[in-house]
């Protein structure tokens, strides 16, 4: 039996339940690139080729293989049938990119997608999702426990009968949701058993002047320009460099350092200052400079 290749050809496979996520797969193809790229491996796949694919219905070309449209409790599918084909026939093939668990199946059991990945792992295979890399596993070897448990629970989660977020609204850089909204038509409001601590009416109104503001200044940076504001200024912590950011305490106010809030203390030992000290302080820098420019 031929040896297999560590670094040498990589594929992608995904999955599309619904047929209804046209865009993402090509976004999909790109984060594949670039770690084909950053592992050192070779890969023709583009996303435009994955692209030609939905509009044709084809599951499969060159190092692309897909199934747009069918659900993933159907464990014998033409692109995924066709991806364990050619990792068993061809040795040169090192690495399997998959966006996430749930792309390669939704099993009924969970065991069924744990042996979806043991599968291609027994081959020799590297499998490659977004947020974790399972190494092959060696022949006689058992698997780790906690690798199986937390893969059972995955697969288990991905087939539950719950909504859940599409495709489109995941980020492509980074495993995680876009900051979505739903409309108001498709809220779901129910009655509270307690009373509100705000006047709803208030509320609403505070939203909207939220809303507007958000729409006006997002984004619009303060004091950068002295013209327009003479008076701006910003004090940095001489220290760690991190600017300090006005905070209440008790009667009086403070600057907090950021550094020392984003660390939740960890970092920066000089984390605050008096306001009313640091107020005297510059206001005699500007007392002085006025008097003997």
């Amino acid at each position: 039996m031929k040896k297999r290749s560590e670094k040498g050809r990589a594929l992608f496979y995904t999955r599309d339940s619904g047929g209804k996520h046209e865009t993402t797969p090509s976004e999909y193809v790109r984060w594949a690139q670039g770690r084909a790229k950053e592992l050192g491996v070779q890969f023709s796949g583009t996303p435009d080729a994955i692209e030609a694919m939905i509009r044709s219905g084809q599951s499969v070309d060159d190092d692309l293989f897909l199934d747009f449209g069918v659900p993933g409790n159907i464990l014998s599918r033409e692109g995924l049938d066709s991806l364990l084909k050619t990792v068993l026939n061809d040795a040169s093939i090192s690495h399997v990119f998959i966006p996430r668990r749930n792309r390669l199946a939704r099993p009924d059991h969970p065991i069924d997608g744990v042996k979806l990945e043991d599968a291609l792992r027994r081959q020799g295979v590297t499998i490659v999702f977004m947020d974790k890399t399972l190494p092959p596993l060696k022949r006689g070897r058992r698997p780790d426990i906690a690798e199986l448990i937390v893969a059972a629970v995955d697969y288990d989660r991905s087939s539950e009968d719950r909504r859940e977020l599409a495709d489109g609204d995941y980020r492509t850089d980074v495993e995680k949701p876009k900051v979505i909204r739903n409309p108001e038509e498709v809220r779901i409001i129910a009655p509270a058993r307690f009373d509100a601590p705000v006047d709803s009416d208030r509320h609403r109104q505070l939203l909207a002047q939220l809303n507007e503001r958000a729409g006006t200044q997002r984004g619009k940076p303060r004091s950068r320009d002295p013209k327009k504001n003479p008076l701006g200024s910003r004090a940095f912590d001489m220290s760690c460099g991190w600017p300090l950011y006005r905070q209440p305490y008790g009667e009086r106010f403070r600057y907090l350092c950021g550094l020392y809030q984003q660390s939740h203390g960890a970092e920066c030992s000089h984390n605050h200052v008096d306001g009313l000290t640091a107020t005297r302080f510059v206001l005699s820098c500007v007392r002085q400079h006025a008097l003997s420019p």
